[in-house]
């Protein structure tokens, strides 16, 4: 939610990418990154999802709390990462394929 009280993710219209890559191998490597079982939902596997996060290209506030970070799988395929902070430790919540409003 930004101060205009807006669901800031209901539209990506605005967005821009945030640099992230201080903050990827934190979020690769550090102990309170867990992945949840709905991030597997699309056919990413886990490894997948956290090499992803670990090479980062862009990132996006898509409201809700949630962050999606872009980054290539190890094959180089482009996937799309959801992050929400969960029980005070960040959690990886999806993962699928990088959608076209996140690759302009």
């Amino acid at each position: 939610m930004g101060s205009t009280g807006k669901d800031e993710g209901a539209s990506h219209e605005g967005r821009h990418p945030l640099p992230i890559h201080t903050m990827t191998s934190y979020l690769a490597s550090e102990a309170g990154l867990g992945v949840l079982g709905s991030a597997g939902r699309h056919g990413v596997r886990a490894e997948e999802a956290l090499h992803a996060l670990a090479h980062s290209l862009r990132a996006f506030n898509v409201g809700q709390g949630m962050t999606m970070v872009i980054g290539p799988s190890p094959t180089g395929a482009l996937l799309e990462v959801g992050v929400v902070e969960w029980h005070g430790d960040l959690a990886v919540v999806h993962a699928m394929p990088a959608r076209r409003r996140f690759l302009r």
